[in-house]
């Protein structure tokens, strides 16, 4: 059997000051409670959970999330279950001259059953195909794309709590969501969304890292697709400041998960 490396929970504290730990607890809800030696409950000011491969260098993270300060979980299936609309994007990318070619794609997940939340419904996006300069972040760039065209779509509501299944930039993800450091430029996150990691190198075993996989697969297959017209496109941009989008393209696929 594949995938017989010794895994382990991963957390990850802010508490913006010195704080030392004294007890950690699991209460009858299985979130996790810290407390000083004189028992005062400690709240982080923010907190990241996630599974990982336990190496002796520093762990291989597989997937994390960010956790409510007062309910802090480490069942990621569970803390999925907040966030009332799902995304996974990845982007792929390949040098071409002085450009990079890069194709992001996406998919929306919709709770089977809004109520028990146990099964998810995947739908392609439109993959956005853009051209960008080697220096840039053509990831990033991908993510403000999108999370831009769910904020302006009829479906949106501003009410809503939306979650954006990434594979890179892990170090990075806490303080975007916090909004401490930008998204794309100087574009910071909107309030409602977060950011959430997920390997599509490792860890198969749990569903967000399988569509981020499906997500990089269909990506190489557009790219294949557009190979021959690459030189083309290129002659037509020969000098990039910022990534230029070029076109939106569908694949049709439904997925369960």
């Amino acid at each position: 059997m594949k995938d017989k490396k010794q895994r382990g929970k991963i957390v990850s504290l802010d508490f913006d000051r010195d704080t030392e730990i004294s007890n950690i607890n699991i209460d009858s809800d299985n979130n996790i409670i810290f407390s000083d030696e004189q028992g005062n409950r400690l709240t982080p000011k923010a907190v990241t959970t996630g599974d990982a491969y336990l190496r002796k260098k520093k762990p291989k993270v597989l997937r994390s999330a960010s956790q409510d300060v007062n309910k802090i979980q480490l069942n990621l299936k569970k803390s999925l279950k907040k966030y009332d609309q799902l995304f996974f994007i990845d982007t792929n990318f390949k040098k071409y001259e002085s450009h990079y070619f890069c194709i992001s794609s996406s998919f929306l997940g919709l709770w089977n059953n809004p109520e028990e939340r146990r099964m998810i419904n995947i739908h392609p996006q439109p993959s956005l195909v853009f051209l960008s300069p080697i220096d840039s972040k053509p990831e990033r760039f991908g993510w403000w794309d999108l999370i831009q065209r769910i904020k302006s779509s009829e479906v949106y509501q501003s009410n809503s709590s939306v979650g954006v299944v990434v594979d890179s930039d892990l170090g990075e993800l806490s303080s975007i969501n916090a909004g401490e450091t930008p998204v794309w430029g100087n574009n910071e996150i909107f309030r409602g969304f977060e950011f959430i990691y997920s390997s599509a190198d490792v860890g198969m075993g749990f569903w967000t890292n399988r569509i981020i996989k499906d997500c990089d697969k269909r990506s190489s297959t557009i790219h294949k697709l557009l190979e021959q017209q690459i030189p083309e496109l290129i002659r037509q941009h020969p000098d990039l400041e910022n990534p230029v989008p070029l076109n939106y393209l569908n694949i049709k696929e439904d997925n369960k998960h």
